[in-house]
């Protein structure tokens, strides 16, 4: 497993879906709200600037998670069920998960465990999806960005 680094991620703007789901029903419900999120741009004349990302708000079951992606643009006609958001920008810890989304437990294992043991302070975490399934159909190649902004 690669070494988390620390880099400084720059602040982003994004649209979101956000819901309150159990932890079993999270792959099922991204499959949901990924294609909304990405058909609610169009409309209001917005383009993604950034991979999609998972945002989580705590650990308990139920989670309350965002799905959502950055975009460039004027997001003020967006409405609900979706919302405006930032990716917060500044100090991340970051590790390249490679593989299928079942194994990427162990690498936030990992990188939350890194955190720790750098004596840093995780204030929000998410995860950017860098490979297309639909494109890259063999999960052993799927790239996905686990990151953990840290007090600065």
């Amino acid at each position: 497993m690669p070494t988390p680094t620390l880099v400084d991620l720059p602040r982003r703007t994004t649209v979101v879906r956000r819901e309150r789901v159990s932890m079993s029903a999270i792959p099922s419900k991204m499959h949901e709200l990924l294609p909304a999120v990405f058909g609610a741009l169009a409309p209001h004349g917005l383009a993604p600037a950034g991979p999609p990302f998972a945002r989580w708000y705590g650990m308990d079951d139920p989670i309350d998670m965002a799905v959502g992606i950055p975009v460039a643009g004027d997001t003020g006609s967006i409405s609900a069920p979706f919302a405006v958001e930032e990716l917060p920008g500044g100090r991340c810890a970051v590790l390249v998960h490679v593989g299928p989304f079942d194994q990427m437990p162990g690498s936030w294992k990992a990188l939350f465990g890194w955190v720790q043991a750098e004596g840093l302070a995780p204030e929000a975490s998410w995860e950017e999806y860098l490979t297309d399934p639909r494109q890259e159909p063999d999960s052993s190649k799927w790239q996905t960005k686990l990151c953990v902004k840290v007090a600065d």
